[in-house]
């Protein structure tokens, strides 16, 4: 039956993939030469968010259900980061449901997949491996004042199950200088959706935005403490979540 299940999903995954693509191609390429630069970016990252959600939404359903809870829908943000816990490969993917343009900040491997990983990095999607310190300070500021949202895993890798790893302090120093909102974004249930040797399994997936901390709110932690603290928001809230996912 799993073997079934992976057959299934893969394959109309990577089909669906193959059968936009081409569309894609004539449709960017036509954008990138009549509009500008700005223009053509904010709509290729609004690309990236309806292929995520398509795919778990509508290719994986019901096998796979995924749950996106807004704890304050109305909130005005106007740019944030996003810190997330990380415990699968598909993260990324529930990225989607946020209806903010986002640039992610990842590790290298995701820029290596086939199609996706070109796409990733024509949308300025951010390898913190690949980049200078003074460079990521440069750019991610820059789009922060564009109002684009950074999205990051700061444990840097999945953890492929329910722990939350220590996290890397890169985003918090951002935050501290440029003074903009920090959001965490809470996930449980996908540990194994795929496992670390990407089989899939059925399950429940649920992500919960928590509301913005803002600056006023960390603006005296350093940030050491400020990265222990978002963490730890993050760790009591997914232990809550799992009792529900159950």
């Amino acid at each position: 039956m799993k073997h079934l299940l992976n057959t299934y999903i893969y394959s109309i995954v990577i089909l669906f993939t193959v059968i936009i693509a081409p569309l894609f191609i004539l449709y960017f390429a036509f954008l990138k030469m009549i509009f500008s630069k700005r223009f053509f970016l904010k709509r290729l990252r609004r690309f990236i968010s309806w292929y995520g959600l398509i795919i778990v939404k509508i290719l994986i359903f019901p096998f796979i259900k995924v749950k996106f809870i807004d704890v304050l829908k109305k909130e005005d943000i106007n740019s944030c980061i996003f810190i997330c816990n990380h415990r699968s490969s598909s993260d990324p993917f529930l990225l989607s449901f946020l209806p903010y343009e986002i640039v992610q900040i990842v590790s290298d491997w995701p820029f290596r997949i086939p199609v996706l990983g070109f796409i990733a990095k024509l949308a300025g999607y951010i390898s913190i491996k690949e980049i200078e310190h003074d460079d990521f300070i440069t750019v991610t500021e820059k789009l922060l004042q564009q109002g684009v949202c950074l999205a990051s895993f700061p444990e840097g890798t999945r953890s492929g199950n329910n722990k939350i790893g220590q996290f890397n302090g890169a985003l918090f120093r951002l935050a501290l200088k440029i003074k903009c909102p920090i959001v965490p974004l809470c996930i449980v249930g996908n540990e194994n959706i795929p496992s670390r040797n990407f089989v899939l399994n059925t399950g429940k997936i649920t992500m919960k935005k928590l509301p913005a901390i803002h600056y006023e709110t960390y603006k005296n932690l350093t940030s050491f403490k400020l990265k222990n603290y978002v963490r730890n928001i993050i760790l009591e809230e997914t232990a809550r979540m799992e009792i529900h996912n159950l």
